[in-house]
């Protein structure tokens, strides 16, 4: 069992969830569908160019590569905002990188919430895959 000092220095993040045509890779698991609870999101913003990543930035508002902010990057309109997720699934933390159409849907649910008077936190949430052959999108449904 950890002690208090020893989890204070456990900062190991959650796993990614992988995406794939047969379903969300979970540990070695693949799932049609994911019933999860979200309980935190953080915008990310990478730069590619020619398939190289060229830059990235962690909270979406400095470089990790310069340490410039992104809002005076000349490469700003080419950067691509994108949305991780921290949720719960069977009661283990993981995290899920959206794309750019997946960050869309998201935020389309996070307003559907939000017009019932609930936060992603507050609700269960199910997570489908629409397969677009080289690419997968996420899709959200409240379920209560």
């Amino acid at each position: 069992m950890e002690t208090d000092i020893e989890s204070t220095f456990n900062t190991s993040l959650p796993p990614f969830i992988r995406l794939s045509p047969e379903g969300f890779e979970v540990g070695n698991a693949k799932k049609r569908f994911l019933e999860v609870a979200i309980y935190d999101e953080q915008v990310v913003r990478a730069f590619w160019k020619n398939g190289i990543l060229r830059c990235q930035s962690a909270d979406g508002l400095r470089s990790l590569r310069t340490g410039k902010p992104c809002r005076l990057c000349r490469n700003q309109r080419s950067c691509t905002p994108r949305i991780v997720l921290y949720l719960l699934f069977a009661e283990e933390p993981y995290r899920l990188a959206l794309s750019y159409s997946s960050s869309r849907n998201y935020l389309a649910y996070r307003r559907e919430l939000k017009l019932k008077g609930l936060t992603p936190a507050d609700a269960l949430t199910r997570l489908s895959l629409c397969d677009h052959g080289s690419w997968c999108e996420v899709k959200f449904q409240l379920i209560m």
